[in-house]
């Protein structure tokens, strides 16, 4: 598939136009999958979206190119930024005359930092129902806990960077004028540290379903603590819908009974109104009770017949000539295999809708070429 920016973009069924492109890969050392960042190990990971001169296409080029940096045990840097054309057409209007408005977007004017979002995205579950009641099922979920507490932190450490903290000194970098010093990028004592003074909300941890949600183990709390703001789930470990074991983590339950609804005509208004009544979890056996539910969760990628075998020699996509012939394939510690093409920086797919001309791709690489010296273990 060609995509844009995905993980961010949920309709990755079909390849998206070589003028629509979006993400920009700047690291060599580091494979972005189309569909998301997985983990092996529990912890902490660092992670910002902020503006860097990675985008820059020409000399004065002072647009936004939000560019991903992450921080974990194994590796440490930037990973891809958003092209500020992306932005151009998104979430805007045209006119007759083909112009988009308004002409503000995310690729040439700032943006308010300070806030922070935390979710857990829509879920398959497998259904079944008998004359004897309801059942459903969803993915095995855990989390691990913050040792000796009934805590799991979410997010923490919340800042807003300025230029100096980042953009200029890597900018001289780029440009050949000084060397890598990681000291002075995005030090510890650097960045504005959001204030959270008036935050003190909790919210129940709940499973929705037909249109209801129920408390299933815990509750989502943010707060200040010492001198940063958390976010974390503070667990009821007496609650049936959750089983926190061995003091390390705590589980989702991922069988439950649905209540049998209810339809009762509003003797005032008229109206039918129907109560769902609420679920209860049950334990695992159910599964072997009932065998429908072991069935496989929905996919949107999911096909009944074998997928055709992959072309190793596949052609030129979008016009980008790759730096080495055929495909390349890793396999992740899950068993999942990725394919890739090795592109140099300034001939990859997602910047051919630039149309750029040799002396153009020539000084983008050279800034990048600076930057992967630079980094070099």
């Amino acid at each position: 598939k060609i995509w844009s920016n995905s993980p961010l973009d949920v309709t990755n069924e079909d390849d998206v136009q070589c003028d629509k492109t979006g993400v920009i890969a700047v690291n060599n050392r580091y494979l972005v999958a189309p569909d998301g960042i997985a983990f092996q190990n529990e912890g902490m990971f660092g992670t910002s979206w902020i503006n860097t001169p990675l985008g820059k296409m020409f000399e004065g080029d002072d647009r936004n190119a939000y560019t991903l940096i992450v921080d974990a045990e194994n590796f440490k840097g930037p990973v891809a930024f958003m092209l500020p054309e992306y932005w151009g057409d998104q979430g805007k209007w045209q006119d007759n005359s083909g112009t988009f408005h308004p002409a503000e977007d995310f690729g040439n004017v700032g943006i308010n930092t300070g806030g922070w979002a935390f979710e857990f995205s829509t879920i398959p579950i497998v259904g079944y129902q008998e004359t004897y009641g309801r059942y459903m099922r969803i993915p095995k979920l855990e989390m691990g806990i913050n040792k000796d507490t009934d805590k799991t932190l979410l997010m923490t450490g919340f800042k807003s960077w300025a230029d100096r903290d980042l953009y200029n000194d890597l900018e001289s970098v780029l440009n050949g004028t000084s060397l890598l010093d990681e000291g002075t990028l995005m030090p510890e004592d650097g960045g504005v540290q959001n204030s959270c003074d008036d935050i003190d909300d909790s919210y129940d941890l709940t499973l929705a379903a037909e249109g209801k949600g129920w408390f299933i183990g815990g509750s989502l709390e943010t707060k200040k603590e010492g001198d940063h703001c958390v976010a974390q789930i503070v667990w009821d470990f007496d609650s049936d819908g959750v089983d926190c074991v061995a003091s390390d983590k705590c589980r989702f339950k991922d069988v439950f009974e649905l209540a049998e609804l209810t339809i009762e005509t509003n003797s005032d208004t008229g109206e039918i109104e129907v109560d769902f009544g609420g679920m209860v979890p049950m334990e695992d056996i159910v599964t072997e009770i009932i065998p429908q539910l072991k069935r496989d969760f929905p996919s949107d990628y999911h096909s009944e017949v074998d997928p055709p075998k992959y072309n190793r020699s596949i052609g030129e996509v979008c016009n980008a000539p790759p730096a080495a012939d055929g495909m390349f394939c890793v396999q992740s510690k899950e068993g999942d295999w990725i394919g890739y093409r090795w592109y140099l920086f300034s001939e990859q797919p997602g910047l051919q809708r630039l149309n750029l001309n040799n002396r153009q791709k020539d000084w983008l690489q050279s800034r990048i070429d600076r930057l992967h010296l630079a980094m070099e273990p």
